[in-house]
């Protein structure tokens, strides 16, 4: 942490004639310091705000404030030893630009949401992350996950700014219980956490925070009624006991736990605030000049408050600058140049998002691809075990009826026994997968994630521009629900969160279930259905499910309105298709097994002829290699003599 350097001509006589606090710091320090005064300081000026008095005298505010110093990159962590890195070294952290931000939730009510410099917002979503241990979580989930980590049902946004302030100090304390991260970052940074604390008896003591002027007291409160009495060694908590019918000596281990549990929960801890700013650190110095170190102290909260003051001049510097930069009258010529640069970003972007969107097709298409061969390995082999099997007991049947093996007439004919497998073998004919009732033929939608989705919006944008579109229209987002095992209920086609809540108060909270896409024809279904049809999937675990709302009870009950917000279709609630096996429903695995079947008789002349082939010229080998034998043998038999014979 930063100290100033004390006087050098300040003697012990001298602050004891003056008792001054300027006493205590270094000549250029107290110069800017006087420089920074006139006027009055900002952050003094920030302290004096209606909304900040409140909460400056809250100990969890200022726990809070005191948490995020040690945590974030702030003036407590920026020097406090070489090397260090604070556990959020992306937060740029300081009490006064956070109560700048409150001060504007505090005026609004609410605080814009997109604003990336926002640091209120950067912490939210920093804690939110380390409360869930998700880095891919976003702010829109704060209100959910902290309904359900607190056990709570209320709307952030609705809280007043103190309310709020306690909240956070809540959620620190799980995240102070349950993240490995931050244990870990205590475990290696402990001195840092630790308060400076300064002893007024055994019940009282004094907090020094790392914020600006705030002193703390510390009361422990004993209630006199309640003692507490255990052995001082361990052995005495055990007891032998003779047993005269038995015989047996008994051993008994007396349990203290729940006794000494109950004596530490009878203590309290309270905590005050004395000080809340720098001014009333200083009134309580010329007071009390001998409670705390305050030569040291002085000079740390000094050089913190020209620390703020100048990040907050920067700050109203960049924003001012801003401001300039919107309304001030641009050239033609940098309006050009800005609109180029505009158009560039915007192409570049749209063929980016046009290259993602070939690539999730092609994958989509790929691994589904793959899914429908298993599919049809696997009933092509049933098929034709069932045929092999009922052809074997037909021609058991007809044996005693046929003189001679029957020849097709053509080398691609089917024989007869054949053709009535085919057509009544009782095997054969039975399908695999049942055929499910008639669906009704509806538009195949486009079941893409919403980021790869293009809109009107999007394409006229391009068009001003002029930006080539490809032909691109606009995505159709709605997702059509039909499940094979409730024919009874026509195939829904739902685009919003309306038409969503109204299908499934139709039909008996419908869509309360899980429900898992077919990637072939892009329908959902009920979960619980499709596992009834996984016999025929060859991978049947780590499927994309989702779990819609329960919509029993009507979203609108609340007694205020809520606020209309963007619809997450079932789409983009699943994981990428390469993370999950393909799912083929029996609508689609029906329609694979109608198609080999109907390819079956033309795959089983094609088979025939190709075994015979092979067995025709298994046979044109085998009597070759006889052939050459012969030949051998006849060398082999012939004199030689009579082989190198003159002629006469």
């Amino acid at each position: 942490m930063k100290r100033s350097g004390r006087h050098d001509s300040a003697s012990e006589e001298d602050l004891e004639e003056t008792s001054n606090w300027e006493a205590f710091l270094g000549e250029e320090t107290l110069n800017q310091l006087q420089k920074a005064s006139h006027g009055g300081l900002a952050t003094a000026l920030l302290q004096e705000e209606p909304f900040a008095r409140s909460l400056l005298s809250s100990w969890h505010y200022q726990y809070v404030i005191s948490w995020l110093y040690k945590v974030a990159d702030s003036y407590v962590t920026v020097n406090w030893v070489e090397g260090f890195k604070p556990m959020w070294r992306n937060i740029k952290f300081d009490e006064f630009l956070l109560l700048e931000d409150l001060r504007t939730v505090d005026k609004l009510g609410l605080l814009g949401e997109h604003d990336e410099g926002s640091l209120y917002r950067a912490i939210r979503l920093q804690l939110l992350k380390q409360m869930t241990n998700h880095k891919a979580n976003k702010l829109q989930d704060w209100d959910a996950v902290l309904n359900h980590q607190l056990g709570t049902n209320t709307n952030f946004h609705e809280l007043s700014v103190f309310d709020q302030l306690e909240t956070i100090y809540r959620v620190i304390k799980i995240i102070e219980s349950k993240s490995l991260v931050f244990k870990n970052y205590l475990s290696s940074n402990l001195d840092l956490f630790q308060f400076a604390e300064y002893t007024l008896d055994e019940n009282r003591s004094l907090l020094v925070l790392p914020n600006v002027g705030v002193v703390v007291e510390k009361t422990l409160a004993r209630p006199e009624e309640i003692s507490l009495h255990v052995p001082v060694k361990l052995e005495n908590c055990t007891v032998k006991y003779w047993d005269e019918k038995t015989q047996v000596v008994e051993l008994i281990h007396l349990d203290y736990s729940n006794a000494i549990q109950d004596y530490l929960e009878s203590f309290k801890v309270q905590y005050n605030v004395l000080t809340k700013g720098w001014n009333e650190f200083l009134e309580w110095y010329a007071r009390e000049p001998n409670m705390i170190d305050f030569d040291e102290w002085i000079p740390i909260y000094a050089e913190h408050q020209l620390h703020v003051n100048r990040l907050i001049a920067h700050r109203e510097k960049e924003r001012s600058m801003a401001e300039l930069l919107v309304t001030r009258k641009r050239s033609s010529r940098l309006v050009a140049r800005e609109e180029e640069t505009r158009r560039r970003d915007l192409e570049n972007k749209w063929y980016e998002k046009l290259d993602d969107r070939d690539f999730f097709l092609r994958t989509r298409a790929k691994v589904v691809a793959k899914q429908l061969k298993r599919i049809k390995d696997s009933l092509w082999s049933q098929v034709w075990q069932n045929f092999e099997t009922d052809l074997k007991e037909l021609k058991v049947q007809k044996r005693h009826e046929l003189g001679e093996p029957e020849q097709p007439a053509r080398d691609d004919e089917l024989t007869k026994l054949d053709l009535q497998v085919i057509q009544d073998g009782p095997r054969f004919t039975k399908r695999i997968i049942p055929s499910p009732a008639a669906r009704a033929k509806i538009t195949t939608p486009t079941e893409m994630p919403s980021e790869l989705c293009v809109d009107q919006q999007e394409l006229d944008e391009l068009e001003s521009f002029g930006i080539a579109i490809n032909g691109e229209h606009p995505d159709d987002r709605s997702w059509v629900f039909h499940c094979p095992n409730e024919p009874e209920i026509p195939p829904l086609v739902i685009t919003n969160i309306d038409e969503e809540e109204a299908a499934s108060q139709t039909h008996d909270n419908l869509l309360s279930k899980p429900i898992i896409r077919c990637d072939m024809c892009l329908q959902w279904q009920h979960w619980d259905c499709a596992q009834q049809d996984l016999a025929y999937q060859p991978a049947h675990r780590d499927y994309a499910i989702v779990q819609l709302g329960n919509y029993a009870a009507s979203r609108r009950s609340s007694r205020k309105q809520p606020q209309e917000q963007v619809y997450t279709p079932p789409v983009d609630k699943v994981p990428p298709i390469a993370d999950s096996p393909a799912f083929i429903c029996r609508y689609c695995a029906s329609d694979a097994e109608t198609q080999l079947r109907s390819q079956f008789a033309q795959e089983l002349q094609a088979s025939r002829l190709n075994a015979k082939r092979q067995q025709e010229e298994l046979e044109r080998k085998r009597l070759l290699k006889e052939h050459k034998k012969q030949q051998q043998q006849l060398e082999l038999e012939t004199p030689s003599h009579e082989l190198h014979m003159p002629f006469t």
